[in-house]
């Protein structure tokens, strides 16, 4: 941008900045890799054997939390079925049809690839959480900011 300013000093007034969308990504340190999460059941109680049981039930939590919300704001809850597609864009389609200039657009589900954790025999015979690749139901909010869009 700078080098096409610079060769077009001369016509060029003004210049605006600005960025045209911001993301909020969170992690949770301590449960993202297997001894964070085999400390953490430790913690909360739970057993290898209920592992399955304990985890779905926090997805589900999560799912109805995400249906509980667009429900609330009167805003579609949808699920799309090819990762691949541009989730932005059809927030963005969503928001035009209905009129939303600010507030909740949209939650949006999706499979996709992600690291998740299993229950294995290690070398030694020993039961251990692992990571592996799976794939797994995330949930994109999309908010319109009156000040940032």
């Amino acid at each position: 941008m700078d080098a096409f300013i610079q060769r077009h000093q001369q016509d060029v007034i003004g210049v605006l900045n600005g960025f045209d969308r911001m993301r909020f990504r969170g992690t949770l340190r301590s449960i993202s890799y297997a001894e964070g999460v085999d400390r953490f059941l430790g913690a909360v109680g739970v057993r290898y054997k209920d592992f399955k049981d304990y985890v779905l039930g926090l997805s589900q939590r999560l799912i109805d939390h995400g249906e509980q919300v667009a429900r609330q704001a009167g805003r579609p809850f949808e699920y799309e079925a090819r990762s691949s597609q541009d989730k932005q864009a059809r927030a963005l389609e969503i928001a035009e049809r209905d009129g939303i200039t600010e507030g909740l657009v949209c939650v949006l589900r999706c499979v996709e690839p992600c690291t998740s954790f299993g229950i294995r025999r290690d070398n030694r015979g020993a039961v251990r959480l692992h990571a592996e690749q799976r794939k797994c139901l995330h949930l994109y909010y999309y908010y319109l900011d009156r000040e940032f869009g």
